[in-house]
């Protein structure tokens, strides 16, 4: 049997028992980092990458309680295990895809129940992004999309920083640039391959 989180060591743990509404999780190192503090966030108990709302209600606290970046790729959008977890980044520069969003002119947005959900004729593939200081209406609408996805068997990635989640569907399954890379290595050098419009 392939590794799971259930198999990871107690020194791998940075914080345990972390309480957020959609249950427990931790903080464990990430055993193959491209970048000095990465780490993994990951439900207490282990289960498949396949996720739930709690998972995204768990996403969603744990990013408004940090400056870190945080990503999620779905099976067949480059997860590396099909072991549920969240990367976690302290990048030293802004991603650019954030700094993208975060230009208004770049987004077309619409405000529904007091989430900014926008798209972008400018950004070269399909992206859905949601904005909002409220966690609750923010995680019901990421679910939505979320759920959507993954009942049509959509691949995708998810990534957040700040208050604001970038969906990203992924039109096929993309692997990594060599074989001992990890996926987050291309990603957050930028090179998503992502659905084309």
């Amino acid at each position: 049997e392939g590794f799971n989180f259930s198999k990871i060591k107690p020194e791998e743990i940075l914080v345990d028992n972390i309480n957020l509404s959609g249950g427990a999780c931790k903080v464990i190192i990430n055993a193959a980092p491209d970048e000095r503090y990465a780490s993994l966030l990951i439900p207490q108990d282990a289960t498949n990458q396949f996720l739930a709302q709690n998972d995204i209600i768990n996403f969603i606290e744990f990013l408004f309680s940090t400056s870190a970046w945080m990503f999620y790729h779905s099976l067949f959008s480059g997860a590396s295990m099909n072991s549920k977890h969240f990367q976690i980044y302290y990048p030293r520069a802004r991603p650019y895809l954030f700094n993208f969003t975060a230009i208004r002119g770049n987004l077309i947005t619409n405000d529904i129940a007091g989430v900014q959900i926008s798209e972008s004729p400018e950004y070269p593939s399909n992206i859905v992004v949601l904005e909002s200081s409220n966690k609750e209406r923010l995680a019901a609408a990421v679910w939505s999309i979320i759920d959507y996805l993954q009942i049509r068997n959509m691949p995708f990635n998810m990534q957040g920083m700040d208050r604001r989640i970038v969906v990203i569907p992924v039109a096929r399954e993309i692997y990594p640039l060599s074989q001992n890379q990890c996926w987050g290595a291309p990603e957050h050098a930028g090179l998503i391959n992502i659905m084309e419009r």
